[in-house]
């Protein structure tokens, strides 16, 4: 994710979608420390990515988590791939499923994991982009990240690498 800053293109944030192949599965299942509970199991294993390392810097803007949730939904798209695991940080956990109302289940207890309380989730994002855009928890808010994401809502601050002023 990119910001304008001082008249300059400046990364402020990162995220990756990690696709399972023949040879490997996704790297959820290579630390022992993360739990998947059985009912979830055979949905995880079905997952054909793993969204990793959401990651924002100190001071980028407060749709930056948003910007690269649509960036790595239109690469998933593009991809055929909408069925994702992760694990995520509980603080974020906490954003996605309150202020985004994406209804992302748990699929395994919160363990400490590279530094901070993570928890293993599931990513329908369809499913989650209804929830957000129509859902019981769905709030103005909500409705707006999910239109964005899907490109039918327009965020004044939004950089898209390829359309920016330094590209």
């Amino acid at each position: 994710g990119y910001e304008i800053r001082n008249g300059k293109r400046v990364a402020t944030g990162s995220l990756r979608l990690i696709k399972a192949n023949k040879e490997r599965d996704i790297p959820l299942f290579d630390n022992q420390k993360i739990e998947i509970y059985a009912q979830y199991l055979d949905q995880a294993i079905l997952c054909q990515a793993e969204l990793s390392q959401l990651a924002i810097t100190k001071g980028a803007s407060k749709v930056m988590a948003s910007a690269l949730l649509k960036k790595i939904y239109e690469i998933g798209e593009n991809l055929g791939l909408l069925t994702w695991a992760a694990v995520i940080d509980d603080n974020v956990l906490a954003l996605l499923n309150g202020s985004y109302a994406f209804g992302l289940p748990s699929i395994g207890p919160s363990v400490n994991h590279l530094g901070s309380d993570t928890t293993p989730v599931l990513i329908e994002v369809e499913n989650a982009l209804l929830n957000a855009s129509s859902g019981p928890e769905k709030t103005p808010k909500s409705a707006g990240v999910a239109g964005f994401i899907k490109g039918v809502v327009v965020f004044p601050n939004y950089i898209d690498k390829k359309n920016s002023p330094e590209s």
